[in-house]
């Protein structure tokens, strides 16, 4: 490391190459060192943590609330056609290596047919779940991406049947067959 704060308990804030951290004396590194600034824990066991414009808060044990709060912010957004992007922006912005913010931005995209954006979001999660051995994380994602480049590039899928119409279609051969054996009961 190349600055160690005073310890607090057994937690010690910690400086790698400019990005603050946590180490704990008898577990080791709690939190990496990613972020632009960590204060000193209050009386309650709580330091704030600064990262890209974002705070929130890490606690004595290394629970980083922060990173949490953006992530269920962004899922619960990627999930709703015309949904806000902006949660899944803000957690990209805070962690622009997120394999889980890129393949929510992919989500995103193709739920709003903004399908250019969502194979390009899909590729950088992919390539990132690569770098970070991550690829089981990304790899129930590579259909909707290969469908997002295809509509993206004008190839014209047929629509899959809704379950109403199948269902439609059941029940008019439900009375069609009813019809034809109450003819042939009837000898008509």
């Amino acid at each position: 490391y190349d600055d160690v704060a005073e310890p607090e308990g057994n937690v010690v804030r910690v400086v790698k190459d400019g990005r603050y951290g946590l180490v704990d004396a008898t577990r080791g590194e709690i939190v990496p060192c990613r972020f632009d600034y960590i204060t000193e824990f209050d009386e309650n066991g709580f330091a704030e943590v600064w990262n890209n414009g974002f705070t929130g808060h890490v606690s004595i044990h290394g629970h980083v609330d922060l990173e949490e709060n953006l992530l269920k912010n962004a899922e619960g957004r990627s999930y709703f056609e015309g949904g806000d992007v902006t949660p899944i922006q803000d957690l990209l912005e805070y962690d622009p290596e997120s394999v889980i913010g890129y393949l929510l931005l992919g989500e995103w995209g193709y739920r709003n047919n903004h399908y250019a954006e969502a194979y390009q979001a899909y590729d950088m999660a992919f390539e990132l779940a690569e770098e970070q051995g991550k690829q089981k994380l990304a790899s129930s994602s590579k259909t909707r991406r290969n469908i997002a480049y295809d509509k993206a590039h004008g190839v014209e899928y047929e629509s899959e049947p809704s379950f109403l119409g199948i269902l439609s279609e059941l029940v008019d051969k439900t009375m069609e067959i009813r019809s034809s054996i109450h003819e042939i009961k009837h000898g008509t």
